[in-house]
């Protein structure tokens, strides 16, 4: 749905996306207590058993005052600045290896204080979605070349997941491609061209799986129950508690 100016300065929220992800929110709250609340207890921090429900609900606090911001940015701002907002995003997916700390192999995240960190990741998801929209508004009629239609959005989005990649995070890089191809492919760019870019990343996830034991150790994760604890245990809780435990 596209907003006018004039409608976008009448603030007005929509019931039937902010009621589902108020929602959410508060079932995440209640299960994240559920699931923590005995290994805080026996951690014996000062807030005992609310030691991480506390802790969650603070970042929850903090993600709702950073959504209240980001609704009364005018559009014109992200449009205008699409491009800058997504490069500062790309420093920032670099400076993860200059700066970020590793955990279990792997450097995602940046630290800006003892108890706050981010992954600069989820912020390029953002800035892309922002950058290839106001991109492809911009040059419509050119959306059948090759150049302007293809090769531009095709570039910002392979080396935004490429850095992603190199984390290494192979399924948020995935995510992050299966983005930019989607709004390509809204957009309106020739199928051909998608659908060898298609071929090229099935053959890359293909040598990813051979080549890289993490990715492999994930994917039979994911299809199989031996080494999905959390799921299994999840089912167990249900089958003998059923959904109230």
């Amino acid at each position: 749905m596209r907003f006018t100016d004039s409608e976008r300065t009448s603030y007005s929220f929509d019931f039937w996306i902010i009621a589902p992800v108020l929602l959410l929110l508060m079932a995440g709250i209640v299960l994240v207590f559920s699931s923590s609340f005995y290994w805080a207890q026996r951690k014996g921090f000062n807030l005992g058993p609310y030691h991480y429900l506390i802790a969650h609900a603070l970042r929850v606090a903090i993600g709702l005052v950073a959504l209240a911001i980001a609704y009364f940015i005018p559009l014109k701002f992200l449009k205008r600045f699409s491009g800058q907002l997504h490069l500062v995003a790309l420093a920032l997916l670099f400076m993860v290896f200059i700066i970020g700390h590793a955990s279990h192999g792997a450097k995602r995240w940046i630290s800006l204080a003892s108890s706050f960190s981010f992954q600069p990741s989820e912020i390029a998801k953002f800035t892309l979605i922002i950058y290839l929209s106001e991109y492809f508004a911009r040059w419509m009629r050119k959306i059948k070349e090759f150049k302007k239609g293809f090769a531009i959005p095709f570039a910002a989005t392979g080396l935004t997941a490429a850095l992603v990649a190199i984390q290494p995070d192979f399924s948020t890089s995935l995510l992050i491609f299966a983005l930019g191809i989607s709004i390509m492919f809204y957009a309106g760019v020739k199928i051909r061209y998608l659908f060898l870019t298609g071929l090229v990343l099935a053959i890359f996830s293909a040598g990813m799986y051979m080549k890289v034991p993490h990715v492999r150790k994930r994917v039979k994760s994911y299809l199989g129950e031996r080494e999905n604890y959390q799921v299994t245990q999840a089912r167990i809780g249900i089958a003998e508690g059923k959904l109230i435990g």
